[in-house]
């Protein structure tokens, strides 16, 4: 009886210690993300009720300390964008939001002229994953300041502060 206890122990122990290695890893064995395409929604927003115009988007400024890495996993490695910088992200963002309301959109090197000049300022654009032994906990977390002015005028931009967060949990 103890030598098939002690078989039984060990078996135990193999099972945990792999049980314990899956749950360690799980979520952040990749260390780089690539983010896919922002897709252009259907549907229209309050932007719908404005007449057409031409929107140019400037390169945001990113104050990130590390502009490379975009979030941590609680036990593993950090997180890293695969090729797209998050001022990248940002502006196919807008430029969505924009173009699916019936706005033209013309991106940061583009020469022509627009009506509305969009630019801004990236704060915090973070990603943090927690694993723990049965789920996954991914907190999302972006900041920025956009500034929208008028081409036609020298007039102050109007500058608002957009926060965001999102949780999945599995």
């Amino acid at each position: 009886a103890s030598a098939e206890a002690g078989i039984m122990k060990g078996r135990i122990s193999i099972v945990f210690v792999i049980f314990v290695g899956i749950a360690v890893f799980q979520g952040c064995a990749s260390r780089t993300i690539k983010i896919d395409p922002i897709p252009e929604l259907k549907m229209g927003s309050p932007l719908a009720g404005v007449k057409p115009l031409t929107f140019k988007i400037n390169e945001f400024e990113d104050l990130r300390p590390n502009k490379q890495q975009v979030g941590a996993c609680r036990v593993g490695p950090r997180i890293e964008l695969d090729e797209q910088k998050v001022p990248d992200i940002m502006t196919q963002a807008i430029a969505n939001e924009l173009k699916r309301n019936g706005h033209k959109i013309l991106l940061p090197g583009e020469i022509v002229t627009a009506d509305v000049i969009i630019d801004g300022i990236i704060r915090r654009y973070w990603i943090q994953s927690d694993n723990y032994a049965f789920s996954i906990k991914i907190t999302g977390t972006a900041e920025t300041e956009i500034n929208v002015s008028s081409a036609q005028t020298t007039d102050k931009p109007l500058t608002k502060t957009y926060r965001g967060e999102y949780y999945y949990e599995t």
